[in-house]
């Protein structure tokens, strides 16, 4: 049987604090390594420290004020009925396992996703993917609809239905019961995946030293490779740009005859900015009032090849 917790009464600062206690549908793709904006260690850090992953933005509340649009748009195309979910639903079996619904299809009892996106590129990504999977998990639903309102140059709704992945559902869940048992519980950090979630768990530096074996001299060579792609595509992308802009000149756009847009090329708005190195020299006593030191970082390099 479905437990489940009412939201109703809840402020979204105790709903937010709620989170804490267990792994929602947003996170599972971040700890299975699925999410390419937030890794496992952000979530093992937000989980131990109880601090709010990212502060309240326009996309996140615009995503929240568009859903009852999203619900009647819904409805209109499909001709199913949704009611609105106001619960935290947990999992039978884990109680560290939630999740919270945007709706519910009335007569399939079965759940809706709803998303807001720039662009659609014909196929749903593989973090919004997991957290589909995730919402069927502990809700033992068989399928439910996912609906994308896209909101860039190319207008569109979609709504697409997706059916349980069992196998995906059982590789994540031992996945998420392992990382709350033994990172979470145990207060053990986990092993970070990528360059970003390293430098939020490695602060400070000693003179200690590593010396490089075969997999590390074949890590490095990798880097050096792919660096080097990187800067030949970075120097293809800039001759493109220049030969689109040596064609447009004092011209503002470039317009599908339809007059989509596909190309701007505007100045923007001068911005007011501090002259701080004249300030330093005409009012040096102001200057060291108000200067502060900012808290070094540790800087990552590749040395050069040797000759």
């Amino acid at each position: 049987m479905i437990k489940y917790e009412t939201t109703v009464d809840m402020t979204r600062e105790q709903w937010l604090a709620r989170r804490y206690d267990s792994i929602g549908a947003s996170e599972a793709a971040s700890i299975v390594g699925l999410n390419p904006f937030q890794s496992r260690v952000d979530v093992w850090l937000q989980k131990v420290n109880q601090v709010n992953p990212t502060p309240d933005n326009l996309a996140m509340w615009l995503g929240r004020e568009l859903e009852p649009v999203l619900k009647k748009r819904f409805e209109e195309e499909t001709g199913k009925k949704v009611r609105n979910d106001y619960k935290i639903r947990i999992d039978p079996e884990h109680t560290f396992l939630t999740t919270n619904l945007d709706g519910m299809i009335v007569n399939e009892k079965v759940p809706v996703e709803y998303k807001t996106t720039a662009s659609w590129g014909g196929e749903i990504p593989d973090f919004y993917f997991c957290q589909l999977q995730h919402q069927m998990m502990v809700t033992g639903a068989d399928y439910l609809y996912y609906a994308v309102l896209v909101l860039g140059k190319y207008k569109q709704f979609i709504v697409e239905k997706y059916n349980r992945h069992d196998k995906f559902i059982a590789d994540m869940r031992k996945t998420l019961v392992d990382f709350w048992q033994n990172n979470v519980v145990a207060n053990v950090m986990p092993e970070p995946e990528n360059e970003d979630g390293a430098r939020k768990l490695y602060t400070t530096d000693t003179d200690d030293v590593v010396y490089a074996d075969a997999d590390m001299l074949g890590m490095v060579d990798k880097l050096e490779k792919v660096t080097e792609n990187k800067i030949n595509l970075e120097k293809e992308i800039s001759v493109i740009k220049g030969d689109i802009m040596n064609i447009m000149r004092d011209k503002s756009a470039v317009l599908l005859e339809d007059g989509t847009r596909v190309v701007s090329w505007k100045k923007t708005k001068g911005r007011h900015g501090l002259d701080v190195a004249r300030l330093r020299v005409e009012m040096p006593d102001i200057y060291n009032k108000f200067v502060k030191t900012k808290e070094g970082y540790r800087r990552f390099s590749l040395s050069p090849p040797v000759k």
